[in-house]
C-alpha cells in the first residue's frame, strides 16, 4: 500500500546535517549543523534558539516533553540545555563522544565515548554516576524510560546491557552478548529495554 508523504517544513543546516533528534510528541526537532552549531526547532521548523558548540556533535539527545536537549562532541564534552536554550551544565569526558541517550524524563544521560567508555549521568548536576568500560568504541547507546536499565553496542560487536538499581546505581552487568557484524545496539537494543520495563 502507498502512503502519502508530505513536505511540513524544511531547515537548512549549516555544512550539512551532523545530526538529529526529535520529541515524542513530534513538537520539536533538535539539529546538529555539521558547522558546529545546535539549534531547536519547533513544530513548525523555526528556530528556538541557537548555540554554537566547541567542536562537532557526534551524538544527540532530547527527553520526551522536549524540555531538555543534550549533544555529545567529539572534544569530550557533553552539555545539556533546558528548553529556552540556557547552558544547564558541561561535563568534561576527556574521551571522543560517539553516543548518547537520554531517559523518558531526561533525569539520566547514557554516554558512550571512542575508549570505550560507558557513562552514566545524573542530569540534575551532570555528575557521573558510574562508569563501565567495553573492550571497543561505543556506537550506539539507550536508556529505559523509567532508566532501571541501559544498553550500548560496541566496535567489539557486543552487546552491553546494565542494570541501573543494582548496587546502588552502580551499572552491575547483567549480560553481554557478541553479535555477528553488528557494532550497535540499535533498535534492537530498545526493543530489549522495552521488554525488561514490562518485567
Amino acid at each position: 500500500m502507498m502512503v502519502e508523504v508530505r513536505e511540513v517544513w524544511r531547515q537548512r543546516a549549516g555544512g550539512g546535517v551532523a545530526g538529529l533528534a526529535m520529541s515524542l510528541d513530534g513538537g520539536l526537532a533538535l539539529l546538529a549543523g555539521a558547522d558546529g552549531f545546535l539549534h531547536l526547532l519547533d513544530g513548525g521548523g523555526e528556530p528556538i534558539w541557537s548555540a554554537q558548540m566547541e567542536s562537532e556533535v557526534a551524538a544527540l539527545g532530547i527527553s520526551s516533553s522536549g524540555d531538555f536537549a543534550a549533544a555529545g562532541l567529539r572534544s569530550g564534552s557533553a552539555v545539556l540545555f533546558d528548553r529556552s536554550g540556557k547552558l544547564l551544565w558541561r561535563q568534561e569526558l576527556k574521551e571522543p563522544i560517539t553516543a548518547l541517550a537520554l531517559c523518558h524524563t531526561g533525569r539520566y544521560m547514557l554516554v558512550g565515548t571512542e575508549a570505550g567508555g560507558i557513562h552514566f549521568l545524573n542530569c540534575a548536576s551532570g555528575r557521573v554516576v558510574w562508569s563501565r568500560r567495553a573492550e571497543g568504541p561505543i556506537r550506539d547507546a539507550a536508556v529505559s524510560s523509567a532508566a532501571n536499565y541501559v544498553v550500548a553496542g560496541s566496535d567489539d560487536s557486543s552487546l552491553y546491557f546494565m542494570d541501573n538499581y543494582s548496587t546502588n546505581y552502580g551499572g552491575k552487568l547483567l549480560w553481554s552478548h557478541k553479535l555477528r557484524g553488528n557494532r550497535g545496539c540499535g533498535g534492537l537494543g530498545r526493543r530489549l529495554l522495552h521488554r525488561r520495563d514490562l518485567l
